[in-house]
């Protein structure tokens, strides 16, 4: 694994760790947060899980809107 799929891969697990504490913070089952926020829940899994690769920015924009969090705090910290 070449350092910029690294780098990726770790920018994910943060992103998916930071939506999974606001998913618990509001105790929330992961398929009604999927529900709401319009995406399927293995989808909301992978996210949280930072496995899914194809995280596009309007998908992070929509989880970041229904958690009420900064893009730029998911992404910077």
């Amino acid at each position: 694994m070449d350092s910029k799929t690294a780098s990726l891969d770790q920018i994910l697990v943060l992103i998916g760790n930071k939506i999974y504490v606001a998913r618990h913070t509001r105790r929330e089952k992961i398929t009604t947060a999927a529900a709401n926020i319009g995406i399927s829940h293995p989808v909301l899994s992978q996210i949280e899980n930072g496995r899914y690769k194809s995280l596009s920015i309007q998908t992070l924009f929509k989880v970041c809107d229904y958690y009420d969090i900064d893009l730029q705090e998911i992404l910077v910290g």
